[in-house]
């Protein structure tokens, strides 16, 4: 954007969510002294800059506060390739969606030792609130780890199997 005075990102975006759809409003800006045009007057795409990864956010820089928000930056700015990550910048915002939530609870489990849920994830998309949330969370409640075992010669039939074969036995198959 060219814009004359100073640039609220936040109140422009704020304003457009009230017309148009969440994933319509831009999430992005640059100020640019002047657009860059091609010789026939048109804007000229090639030349516009590079966002920075400072730029993904709406909010100002805050800090994190305590070693819980420290370790969730760290583990956003991994994930999001984003260079610095306040607490108060929301997941979705610098770039996060559900597959990167789901990596990021992946994540929260192995460098934490906390359980948390992906729709945490959505409900709570600043490092403030999930720190807050997480530091209620009691440490090494998780899910075991998946282990690869030695395949058995018969590999034994999940409850829905034997139901299966055990309609098959008692009434025959209908084919």
């Amino acid at each position: 954007v060219v814009v004359e005075g100073d640039l609220d990102k936040e109140k422009i975006q704020n304003e457009l969510k009230l017309g148009l759809s969440d994933y319509m409003v831009p999430r992005i800006w640059v100020e640019l002294d002047a657009m860059p045009l091609t010789s026939n007057g048109k804007l000229d795409r090639k030349s516009l800059p590079e966002p920075n990864s400072l730029d993904f956010s709406t909010k100002e820089y805050v800090a994190p506060r305590n070693e819980l928000e420290i370790k969730l930056a760290e583990t956003w700015q991994e994930l999001l390739g984003v260079e610095q990550i306040g607490i108060y910048d929301n997941f979705f915002e610098l770039g996060g969606h559900s597959l990167l939530a789901t990596r990021l609870v992946s994540m929260i489990r192995k460098e934490l030792s906390i359980e948390i849920e992906i729709a945490d994830i959505f409900e709570y998309s600043t490092i403030s609130s999930l720190g807050s949330h997480v530091s209620v969370q009691s440490e090494g409640v998780f899910l075991p780890a998946i282990v690869i075992e030695d395949r058995p010669i018969r590999i034994p039939l999940s409850f829905s199997q034997e139901r299966l074969w055990f309609l098959d036995q008692l009434e025959g198959t209908s084919s």
